[in-house]
C-alpha cells in the first residue's frame, strides 16, 4: 500500500456536520471518509482528462465525424424509430 500523507483541508460547519454523518452511517472515521472521498475524486478527474485527450488524440488522427455525417446519422435513426 502507499505511504499515507496528511491533508489539511477547512470545511465550513454545514459540511463538516454533513461529513461526520455520513461517516458515522457508514460506520467509519471523517478521516477515512475524507480520504475515500478525495480519492473518488481523484479517480474521476483522472477518468475525464484521460477521456478529453482520446478525443484529442483521435482528432489528431483525422478520426473525426462531421456535422453533416451526424445530422444524417441522426436523420436516419428518427426515420428508422418512425417506421418501426
Amino acid at each position: 500500500m502507499n505511504d499515507m500523507v496528511p491533508v489539511i483541508a477547512r470545511l465550513d460547519a454545514v459540511t463538516s456536520a454533513r461529513v461526520a454523518a455520513a461517516a458515522e452511517a457508514r460506520g467509519i472515521s471523517d478521516e477515512q471518509y475524507v480520504a475515500e472521498a478525495v480519492k473518488r475524486m481523484a479517480d474521476l478527474d483522472e477518468g475525464y482528462r484521460l477521456f478529453i485527450q482520446a478525443g484529442i488524440d483521435a482528432a489528431d488522427r483525422g478520426d473525426v465525424v462531421t456535422q453533416a455525417e451526424m445530422e444524417v446519422w441522426f436523420e436516419q435513426r428518427i426515420a428508422a424509430r418512425n417506421n418501426a
